[in-house]
């Protein structure tokens, strides 16, 4: 491991100490497979862990977009989607799906621009709804990324690119916090 790594994740486990460490601690691998290095995300998660007036008073407008009108309806895991997506590192899909759309907004996800990747296949195929995330996850594999979809209570998706090898601890990690990730295509 090298010595800025290292001091990183000192300084992430640092920053959560406190009762419930192992659980804060989920958090902040989870934050760190999704969005390495950027400590004001891992800020954010933690703020709506722990002051969810803090976190509601910095985010109101966006979260009065999802419909959250207090304090109380304050969720990591929301933070979590939010944080990704203010970062180009997530994008949220309407159920209503449209093959140009996705691989539009695929593509404009951080790790897509970092590895130039090109979709041609999703903007080519006549698969629909639903389909259309395993043609793109099929074609990233291609670039050694996998789709990944944060399941929360709506009929949306939001959806990251990971590399490959960080799927599993991605999954393990969303699991150990009390959520689910899914990855595309679905298990059978």
């Amino acid at each position: 491991m090298s010595l800025g790594f290292s001091r990183l994740w000192q300084g992430v486990f640092s920053m959560f100490g406190g009762s419930g460490r192992q659980a804060v601690d989920d958090w902040a691998v989870l934050c760190e497979l999704t969005c390495p290095g950027d400590r004001s995300f891992h800020e954010e998660v933690h703020l709506a862990r722990t002051d969810k007036e803090g976190y509601f008073a910095r985010y109101e407008d966006q979260l009065w977009e999802r419909g959250i009108e207090a304090a109380a309806g304050v969720q990591p895991w929301l933070a979590l989607i939010d944080g990704l997506e203010r970062r180009s590192l997530l994008r949220e899909f309407d159920w209503k799906l449209e093959r140009e759309e996705l691989r539009f907004q695929l593509e404009k996800l951080r790790p897509c621009k970092q590895q130039n990747v090109c979709l041609a296949q999703l903007g080519s195929t006549s698969a629909e709804g639903e389909t259309l995330f395993s043609v793109a996850a099929s074609e990233l594999a291609g670039y050694s990324l996998a789709l990944l979809w944060f399941h929360m209570e709506s009929d949306s998706y939001p959806s990251v690119v990971v590399p490959v090898a960080e799927v599993e601890r991605v999954i393990a990690a969303a699991a150990r916090v009390g959520e689910q990730v899914l990855q595309w295509p679905p298990a059978a």
